[in-house]
Order: C-alpha cells, then structure tokens, then sequence
C-alpha cells in the first residue's frame, strides 16, 4: 500500500506540474497576444495621427503662403527673406522626411514580396522575424517623426514669427 501511495503521491505531482505548465504556456500565449493587440492598436494610431499631421502641415503651408504673398508687401527686404526662409527650411525637411518614408515603406513592400514567394516550410519563420523586425522599426520610425515635427515645426513658427512681426511693425508705424 505504500508504494501505491508514493506512485498516487508521484502521478499528482505530475499532474500538478503539468498543469503548472499548461498554465504558464496559456498566460505566455495570451501575453502574446495582447502585446500583438497593443502593437496593431499603436500602429493604427500612429497612422491615423501621421494622416492628421500631413493633412494640418499641408493647410498650415498653403494658409501661410497665401498670406505671406498678401503681406509681402508690407515687409521689409530682410523680414521678407526670412519669413520665407524660415517656411522653405521647414518645408524641406518636412519634404525630406516624407521621401525617407516613402522609401522605407517601398522597402516594407520588397521586403514581403519575399517573404511571399517563400516556400511554406520557411514562410512562418520569414514573417516572425519581419514583424519582429517591423515592430522595431515602426518604434523608432514614431520617436524620429516626433523629432521631426519639432524642427518642422520651429523653422515654422520662426518664419511666421517674423512675418507676423513684420506686419505688427506696419501697423504700429502707419
């Protein structure tokens, strides 16, 4: 009777164990996937904000364009070249920005035309480390975009500082 005791003792043991096991690989399965979950959430938003921002930056520089052409007159030589400056400067590494993400996303597109003629054996393995790979991109493609939208932004409001200066100026002296 012991031995049948030790043997009962050794088969809960292992059904203990097993469960314990089963169990963490359920929480590891489902921590997985909620960080996919957050992933796809962070990527749509990223998204939707990157929509957003071109939209607003395409209206801020045609809105100050055509009110810089009304005002021009208005300013002097140095605050004409500056205003303007400060705006071109702003454009282009707004424009720079968007070339490097047009190449990139052109880049992503290669990238899984490969992993799509991929033979079925290595396909998942190719798509695991390619969304790994693009997590981390899309991680620090967000940090640059901020950085990014903090230069465009600072040519901008120096260009529109001035401008608006100018115009201030104006009134005050007329």
């Amino acid at each position: 009777m012991p031995q049948a005791e030790s043997n009962m003792q050794r088969i809960v043991r292992e059904l203990a164990e097993k469960a314990q096991q089963l169990e963490q690989e359920k929480l590891q399965q489902m921590e997985k996937e909620r960080q996919d979950v957050l992933i796809k959430m962070l990527s749509a938003l990223y998204d939707k904000a990157s929509a957003y921002t071109k939209m607003i930056v395409g209206i801020g520089y045609a809105g100050f364009f055509t009110i810089w052409i009304h005002l021009k007159e208005f300013m002097g030589d140095w605050e004409r070249v500056a205003s303007g400056t400060g705006i071109l400067i702003s454009g282009v590494i707004y424009v720079l920005a968007e070339v490097n993400n047009m190449f990139s996303r052109q880049k992503e597109h290669l990238e899984l035309n490969e992993i799509a003629g991929t033979p079925i054996p290595g396909f998942q393995k190719k798509l695991e480390d390619y969304n790994k790979k693009s997590d981390q991109k899309l991680l620090k493609s967000m940090a640059a975009s901020n950085r990014i939208l903090i230069y465009t932004l600072i040519f901008g409001i120096i260009g529109i500082g001035i401008m608006l200066y100018s115009f201030a100026r104006y009134l005050a002296t007329n």
